[in-house]
């Protein structure tokens, strides 16, 4: 409806204008017109999470949204969120798993995936690229394609060991 508008225009500006518990009381002031619009929600969750550190709150709204839409990847992807910053890398894999079963993907996906399992299994990047980089240098010197094609097949045993090629997800059908 039209009476949400201006509060939409004032929660932009709020944002803008670094004002977090203002653009909070919009949108709770639009959720209150329009009960709804439920991804509202969502970005009050985004506001404790990213501006107000207030990981409680955060998890309290994107699980609000949860009961209304218990197949939508997105609050699963932002529950992963909010315990990865709270360095709870178990829980953010569960949930970050339970979104790609739901049907998360794409490269921003996989790369908050990889991540995720990083930090779970303290792997470093450092451990990765020297590995990379040690196949590169072993297979450089022949350029036939024999060479080239078992050089790349030790390169994805690199990314197979360091969790890099997508594992079976035990969540998935």
């Amino acid at each position: 409806p039209e009476a949400v508008k201006p509060h939409y225009m004032l929660t932009h500006y709020y944002e803008i204008d670094n004002d977090p518990h203002n653009a909070i009381n919009s949108y709770k002031k639009i959720l209150e017109i329009v009960p709804e619009r439920h991804e509202n929600l969502l970005s009050i969750g985004d506001i404790y999470l990213t501006n107000l550190l207030d990981y409680t709150k955060s998890l309290d709204y994107y699980e609000k949204y949860l009961d209304f839409y218990p197949k939508n990847p997105e609050s699963y992807e932002r529950i992963s969120r909010v315990y990865m910053q709270q360095l709870i890398y178990d829980k953010a894999h569960e949930y970050i798993l339970k979104a790609q079963a739901l049907g998360a993907s794409g490269a921003d996906f996989e790369l908050k995936l990889n991540k995720i399992r990083w930090k779970l299994n303290n792997w470093s990047d450092d451990k990765y690229v020297s590995e990379v980089h040690s196949l590169v240098k072993k297979y450089n010197h022949e350029n036939n394609f024999d060479s080239v094609m078992l050089m790349y097949q030790e390169i994805l045993s690199v990314y197979e060991e360091t969790g890099r090629v997508r594992k079976l997800i035990p969540f998935s059908k």
